[in-house]
């Protein structure tokens, strides 16, 4: 089979599944954001997966928020 050939037969697979993996990012990112609104111990299990340096960030940033909302 010819290389242009297998192309054509290829790239609609391909192309569906990079559109199929961004929809699924975009919505596992919609389903923790709407869990971490709606039930504030999500934010805490989130915090569990993450690297100490990331949490560390976080916090920085939520205190940031806090004072800038003040």
């Amino acid at each position: 089979m010819e290389p242009s050939k297998l192309k054509k037969i290829l790239f609609p697979f391909i192309f569906l599944g990079a559109i199929s993996a961004i929809c699924a990012t975009i919505l596992v990112g919609l389903i923790i954001y709407d869990g971490a609104v709606t039930n504030p111990t999500t934010v805490e299990s989130i915090k569990a997966i993450l690297p100490p340096t990331q949490i560390e960030k976080l916090e920085a940033f939520e205190k940031q928020k806090k004072l800038e909302s003040q």
